[in-house]
């Protein structure tokens, strides 16, 4: 009984701090999330103008372009923040990733 009264205690001590570990690793990933979040916002508007760009060059030049911003895409880690240039890609410029 006496090793179980020392866990629970044991377990006690270090339970405020695991919590606290737990916390402080949620409002980061939160603040993480805002973060990249205003930066697919500037990211939209980047593409917009990308878009502007690449409808005043010629088909070839375009087409290179658009397979090189797909490559990039399809190569990015986060596949949220993929999908998510993905469909701006889509919406914005016309291009299927």
């Amino acid at each position: 009984m006496s090793d179980t009264n020392n866990e629970v205690d044991v377990f006690s001590a270090v339970l405020p701090g695991l919590q606290e570990v737990i916390s402080n690793q949620g409002d980061a990933l939160n603040a993480l999330q805002e973060n990249t979040m205003m930066q697919m916002s500037e990211i939209t508007t980047l593409f917009t103008v990308v878009s502007f760009i690449l409808a005043s060059l010629p088909g070839d030049k375009r087409k290179l372009i658009e397979n090189s911003l797909s490559d990039m895409i399809r190569n990015l880690p986060n596949r949220e923040v993929a999908e998510r240039m993905a469909e701006v890609l889509k919406q914005r410029m016309h291009i299927d990733v």
